[in-house]
């Protein structure tokens, strides 16, 4: 499982969105919410050990973001753009 914190918070669907997109992305089993406060959102996500969550997300069409910080369970990242 890795918990992958986004910041900013997002609005007026595009959390359903971005969700919906982790959710399809190969090798997730499944997509919880882990929490928001003002500035970010958490969603624990379960996948295969042999996953790699950050490189699928590279791969999304419509994501664009920034690294801020990562390690064997946790990546954070900048949403720059979600055209999801």
């Amino acid at each position: 499982m890795t918990r992958l914190r986004a910041r900013p918070l997002l609005k007026n669907g595009k959390l359903e969105q971005f969700q919906r997109a982790i959710e399809e992305l190969p090798g997730v089993r499944a997509v919880a919410a882990g929490g928001t406060d003002e500035e970010a959102f958490d969603l624990l996500v379960t996948h295969g050990l042999d996953t790699s969550l950050l490189g699928d997300l590279l791969g999304v069409p419509g994501l664009d973001f920034r690294l801020l910080a990562r390690d064997e369970s946790y990546l954070e990242v900048r949403l720059l753009a979600v055209n999801l």
